[in-house]
């Protein structure tokens, strides 16, 4: 098995079942311009220290469609600076220039025949990382904020930025109490959308 096929393989195992390593216990600090930006701790899954050299793997992006809005979450290479396409294992340096190792953002695409009104909670971002299924952000007391997208238009968010010390395999989840109305379909809420990343010490 090549090295790029085990790094795949844990990570895979990590994501999936939780079962194909060991259990991992610490954190990671989330920074950019979104709420909660100011470089506060969030618990996460982790590993052993990172070393001066390491690997970053990310994924292409992930779309869905919530009444008849387009979903699709996005990583930006954290050297480039450009768009990820495709799945990518990148392997960073340390004379490499960056200030962020996950890069993400979300977009919105009203692809439906009529105007559509976002709500989403002035409390929380539109990315929360999830250490397993069924987490859930509480949103009690928190001011409501709008966007409206007529036919065709396209939101784009900020950035988000989360930095780690530590080897990581996780997921980034849409937020879950963002809203797309009027709905369509008789269909409650959205599906949930997601997309993994993982951080990883170069195997031998």
């Amino acid at each position: 098995m090549t090295h790029k096929n085990k790094f795949l393989f844990y990570f895979t195992c990590m994501v999936l079942l939780s079962g194909c390593g060991e259990e991992l216990t610490t954190g990671v600090t989330k920074g950019g311009t979104g709420n909660g930006g100011d470089g506060e701790p969030i618990i996460g899954r982790s590993g052993e220290p990172l070393n001066k050299r390491y690997e970053i793997w990310l994924p292409k992006p992930a779309s869905d469609y919530c009444h008849g809005v387009k979903r699709t979450l996005s990583f930006i290479h954290p050297v480039s600076s450009e768009l990820i396409q495709e799945d990518q294992l990148i392997t960073i340096d340390p004379a490499d220039p960056i200030d962020n190792q996950i890069i993400a953002q979300v977009r919105w695409e009203n692809q439906s025949d009529q105007p559509k009104t976002v709500l989403r909670s002035a409390c929380n971002d539109l990315l929360d990382i999830v250490e397993r299924p069924g987490s859930f952000k509480a949103d009690l007391r928190c001011d409501v904020e709008t966007v409206t997208l007529n036919k065709n238009d396209v939101y784009i968010s900020e950035e988000y930025q989360y930095n780690f010390i530590v080897s990581t395999q996780a997921v980034l989840r849409h937020n879950e109490t963002v809203q797309f109305l009027p709905e369509e379909n008789n269909m409650l809420g959205c599906d949930v959308l997601e997309i993994p990343f993982a951080l990883q010490n170069e195997q031998n």
